[in-house]
């Protein structure tokens, strides 16, 4: 499982595919491609502890889309 921070939202992102397409953020919808990935067992950052965000929140409103999309 891969993982970035974004830049835009401070929102965790997770990804499991390595196929290399674009990688968008699924809480801002930003590009976050270019992004370094991180260790998803890392310490909770500034970022998440700061707007008081569980990290899989972003996660589980990306899946809801996808869901409601495919209604």
């Amino acid at each position: 499982m891969l993982m970035k921070t974004c830049p835009y939202c401070q929102n965790a992102s997770f990804s499991s595919t390595t196929l290399g397409g674009p990688w968008l953020c699924p809480s801002c919808g930003e590009d976050i491609t270019h992004t370094p990935v991180e260790s998803p067992h890392r310490p909770v950052q500034t970022g998440e502890a700061a707007n008081g965000k569980n990290p899989f929140d972003s996660v589980r409103k990306f899946f809801r889309k996808l869901i409601k999309a495919g209604s």
